[in-house]
C-alpha cells in the first residue's frame, strides 16, 4: 500500500484531501469473508460507494437534503397568519420534506444500478423542542415511511441528535444514508472509463 502524502491545501480542495485519504482505507475489507469483499475503485467520487462481491455489487450513499425545509417553515408560517384569522390548521409540508430527501438518496443509488436495500434517517436540531411539534414529526414520519415504501427498501433506524449551538434552535438538518445492491453485477450502470473487474 502507498503512503498517502497530505499538503497543506485550501480549503477548497479539501474534499479531494478526504477522497485521498479515504482510498488508503480500501484494503481494510479483504479480511471479510476470505477476501471475497473489494472497493470498486472506480466509483470513488460517484453519486455511491461500491463494494464488490463475487455476484453482486453493494451500494452506499449519504445524501443531505441541504436548505429545502427552510423553504417548508417559510410557507408554514405564512400560512399560520394568514390561517390564525380564519381558524384553519396550516401544513407542515414535512411530509414532502421527507419523501424528497428518500428519493434523492434512492437516486443516487439508481444511478449507478442499485435497488435499495435500506435507507436510514438523520435529523439534527438545534433545539430539542423541535420535536414538540407533533404534527410536524408526524408528518415527517409518514413521508419518511411512504417514501421508503414507494422505493420499496426497508427503513433502518437513524439517528435525531440535538446540536446546540451548531444548528439554528428553530432549524433542522436533514439528511440520511441507504444501502443498496446491484444483483447480478451485469445491472451496473458505468460510465466509460468505469468497468467491472471480475
Amino acid at each position: 500500500m502507498q503512503k498517502l502524502v497530505l499538503i497543506m491545501m485550501p480549503w477548497t480542495h479539501s474534499k479531494q484531501m478526504a477522497q485521498l485519504a479515504a482510498r488508503e482505507t480500501a484494503g481494510n475489507i479483504a479480511r471479510l469473508n476470505g477476501g471475497e469483499f473489494r472497493e470498486f475503485e472506480p466509483s470513488r467520487g460517484e453519486s455511491a460507494y461500491l463494494i464488490e462481491a463475487a455476484k453482486s455489487y453493494f451500494a452506499h450513499v449519504e445524501e443531505g437534503l441541504g436548505t429545502k425545509n427552510l423553504v417548508a417553515d417559510a410557507v408554514r408560517e405564512l400560512q399560520r397568519r394568514s390561517y390564525e384569522l380564519l381558524q384553519l390548521k396550516g401544513k407542515s409540508y414535512y411530509d414532502q420534506i421527507a419523501q424528497d430527501t428518500v428519493a434523492m438518496i434512492v437516486n443516487d443509488l439508481v444511478t449507478l444500478g442499485a435497488l435499495p436495500l435500506s435507507v436510514a434517517m438523520h435529523l439534527a436540531v438545534g433545539n430539542s423542542d423541535w420535536f414538540n411539534d407533533r404534527d410536524r414529526c408526524l408528518d415527517l414520519i409518514v413521508g419518511w415511511l411512504n417514501a421508503c415504501n414507494l422505493a420499496r427498501c426497508t427503513w433502518g433506524g437513524g439517528e435525531t441528535p440535538t446540536l446546540k449551538g451548531v444548528v439554528v434552535p428553530e432549524a433542522v438538518v436533514l439528511s440520511g444514508s441507504a444501502i443498496g445492491i446491484v444483483k447480478p453485477k451485469e445491472r451496473l450502470i458505468a460510465g466509460p472509463s468505469s468497468t467491472a473487474t471480475r
